[in-house]
């Protein structure tokens, strides 16, 4: 069940109320029912009769905590969704789109993933890049204009020697989940702080994820998924590199 933004903090007094009159309707059909004259012919179970009615008003109260509990899980988890989309579609779509200029169509686009914030932090990309380069290869930077005219830049690998680079981005816009954590939990938890954490890394990597995987779709054609810390391998290179 969808609940409008604006009527959320609605949701929970809203249906409280629709249970409390739902119960004394069933209240009111309980008396009725245990003094019921004449009484009906027999066999007769009242007991029956109001635990069908208490059953079906606990199933459905228990549906609405249900659906408030999903709403505000899904509240939680927008965050790392919606940065996840913008982070594709407002950089890396863009990014690659401006080097299939250059390419004529030959563009291989390697994401790196971390399992945490901290691999994204500046000393532990060094690491990455330092790796990279240890691997035979030489790393640079290359600029890209986006369609609006401003410019950023990607990181670029060559095999040493190689005529053709690869591009590489690790996305920084994932540092944006540590605010969500430090609103929701205090820094007096530091183990619920990871746990959460984790959670949210997690949900923009499989946004990412299922994206980039799509069959056939622009992302599939030119991105790769690579996750910081393993074994960086390169594959389905453009020749020469």
């Amino acid at each position: 069940m969808r609940i409008s933004s604006k009527l959320k903090w609605l949701a929970w007094p809203l249906k409280i109320v629709i249970v409390g009159i739902w119960l004394i309707l069933v209240w009111i059909a309980s008396y009725q029912i245990l003094n019921w004259t004449p009484p009906p012919p027999k066999p007769y179970t009242p007991w029956a009769s109001l635990l069908a009615l208490f059953s079906t008003a606990l199933i459905w109260l228990l549906k609405c905590i249900k659906d408030i509990k999903d709403e505000l899980e899904e509240e939680r988890f927008s965050a790392p969704t919606l940065l996840a989309f913008g982070y594709l579609e407002n950089w890396v779509k863009p990014a690659i789109q401006s080097l299939l200029k250059d390419h004529a169509g030959d563009v291989r686009f390697y994401i790196f993933l971390p399992d945490t914030l901290a691999q994204l932090a500046d000393v532990e990309l060094q690491t990455t890049r330092t790796f990279i380069t240890n691997q035979n290869c030489v790393m640079g930077e290359k600029t890209v204009i986006y369609g609006n005219g401003q410019t950023g830049s990607v990181e670029t690998v060559k095999r040493t020697g190689g005529t053709t680079a690869i591009y590489i981005d690790f996305p920084k816009t994932m540092k944006g989940l540590r605010k969500v954590v430090d609103y929701i939990i205090p820094a007096t938890d530091p183990a619920a702080r990871d746990e959460l954490e984790k959670k949210l890394v997690r949900r923009f990597n499989e946004i990412v994820e299922a994206e980039v995987g799509k069959t056939d779709s622009f992302l599939s054609l030119h991105a790769k998924i690579i996750r910081i810390g393993q074994q960086v391998a390169f594959h389905d290179t453009p020749a020469g590199f």
